[in-house]
């Protein structure tokens, strides 16, 4: 019987709260606090809050700003043998894995 690892997908038009939102669905809360959006020197940001510090991430939907924000939710996950992993990219959406490392 294959082990089931959970998982979430998330469309290419992606935000920073639905990440946080789907994770939370497998974790329960995070230690985060989603503040909203802002303008920056004319790009928006979407900004975390986490442990009394703001961190901001780029609203343009690219892979690179995925991969920021997924590194940043695995550093702050409470069990330190867990990780999100990229599992698979069809159909303009990404999935992935919770697995342990």
């Amino acid at each position: 019987m294959k082990n089931i690892n959970p998982s979430f997908t998330i469309d290419w038009k992606f935000s920073v709260e639905d990440i946080l939102w789907d994770i939370e669905k497998i974790l329960g809360k995070l230690p985060v606090k989603y503040k909203g959006e802002d303008q920056i020197y004319g790009d928006w940001v979407e900004i975390i809050e986490y442990q009394g510090k703001d961190y901001k991430f780029k609203i343009d939907n690219s892979y690179e700003n995925l991969v920021e924000i997924i590194e940043f939710v695995n550093k702050i996950l409470p069990d330190k043998n867990k990780q999100f992993v990229l599992d698979d990219t069809s159909d303009d959406n990404y999935k992935f894995e919770l697995i342990h490392v």
